[in-house]
């Protein structure tokens, strides 16, 4: 919570999970990218495994 506006950020992405809304991400084609988008889509299938399974997508960059 030490980020700037993570507070928001985590009541803006629950609002989409509770109102069963798509989400997209867009990874980023480089190691940290892939590791920062892995932790994200895990923690967040951790909690909430039948929304990230029916309504979470993602695209990998074929490179930079």
């Amino acid at each position: 919570m030490l980020l700037m506006n993570m507070r928001e950020g985590v009541k803006i992405l629950m609002k989409h999970i509770a109102a069963n809304d798509n989400a997209y991400v867009i990874v980023d084609a480089d190691c940290d990218g892939y590791t920062s988008s892995a932790i994200l889509l895990n923690y967040l299938n951790r909690l909430f495994p039948a929304w990230v399974q029916g309504h979470v997508s993602y695209f990998m960059h074929n490179g930079k």
